[in-house]
């Protein structure tokens, strides 16, 4: 209340209050609607106006940034499915199917050329199986040739019939064609082809037996080829080739 007491109105408001008071009642009523007015487009102008301003670039900022996160977002949940594709994923899984086809066919050499005679055994049985007939006569016998054999899914189905006792040729090794086949072949398993040529003499029922014999021998042998001639009846000239098949690359021996 002191604060009040000691207050002093400015003379320019005593003034301007004097000059309000002395004015009639119509024209007062004008004066004070014309300062409502001002005041109002003052503050419309200089306060709301601006105000409202600001905040539709507000509300435009905001929609602009809800935006951007949602595609962060977006993006964001994509992200892990991304780096889950694995690019050498298909490389991965053609090496795998090659490990496995080799560990296949691996497996299958080694049960399938445990029916075949070795090749240091071939002159052996042969030369026991010729002293046990002495009516044919033999001219000559040797080794040829070791060839190596890579082996593949194709070349896989006549080993398995030879593991069965029947005497047909194994197949010629695969012509490189491209560069990855010469990848795979180059991790495939090997054998080896080791071939014998005998030459005989004897009849020819004499050397039918024989040939019979060796069919039924408990190794398994393979035929390549069987050329004979008549020579002076009853003799009959005979050349015969035979082979086997192992995993190492060891001599025929006699």
């Amino acid at each position: 209340m002191d604060l009040l007491k000691n207050f002093k109105i400015p003379p320019a408001l005593l003034r301007l209050q004097a000059w309000f008071d002395g004015m009639e009642p119509p024209r007062r009523i004008m004066t004070l609607i014309i300062a409502l007015l001002l005041l109002t487009f003052t503050w419309l102008n200089l306060i709301w106006q601006p105000y409202q301003q600001q905040q539709q670039r507000l509300q435009s900022t905001g929609h602009a940034l809800h935006k951007g996160l949602a595609e962060l977002e977006a993006r964001l949940k994509k992200l892990p499915t991304t780096q889950k594709v694995d690019i050498n994923a298909e490389r991965l899984a053609r090496a795998q199917l090659l490990e496995q086809e080799l560990r296949d066919l691996s497996i299958t050499v080694g049960k399938e050329t445990s029916t075949l005679i070795q090749p240091s055994e071939m002159l052996k049985a042969l030369r026991k199986l010729l002293a046990e007939r002495p009516a044919v006569k033999v001219r000559r016998m040797e080794a040829s040739s070791v060839q190596p054999i890579q082996i593949s899914a194709a070349s896989k189905q006549p080993e398995q019939a030879a593991a069965g006792g029947k005497k047909i040729n194994p197949p010629a090794p695969a012509a490189k064609k491209g560069e990855e086949k010469k990848a795979d072949e180059a991790t495939a398993p090997v054998i080896y082809r080791h071939d014998i040529e005998l030459e005989i003499e004897a009849s020819y029922l004499d050397i039918l037996s024989f040939c019979k014999e060796v069919e039924g021998y408990p190794w398994v042998f393979f035929w390549d080829e069987v050329r004979y001639r008549a020579v002076e009846y009853p003799t009959t000239h005979a050349v015969i080739r035979l082979f086997t098949l192992s995993i190492g690359e060891g001599l025929i021996g006699g």
